[in-house]
């Protein structure tokens, strides 16, 4: 899987408010544009492996992946 589809392999029409209201914790589409950059720099930049890229921005950020 690319950086890409991780950051843009959301399609918005598959956003659904319902899923997010359920789940308050879980990222939404706004929140991988707005972490997008950091996600790319700690997985292609410093090549860390992608758990640790979840549980750094888990971490650090607040931010949880979905």
């Amino acid at each position: 899987m690319s950086i890409d589809n991780l950051c843009n392999g959301y399609a918005q029409e598959d956003y659904v408010q319902d899923d997010y209201s359920r789940h308050p914790n879980w990222a939404t589409p706004e929140d991988w544009d707005r972490h997008q950059e950091t996600i790319r720099r700690l997985y292609l930049d410093e090549k860390r492996p992608l758990k640790d890229v979840v549980v750094i921005m888990e971490s650090e950020y607040g931010f949880r992946a979905t």
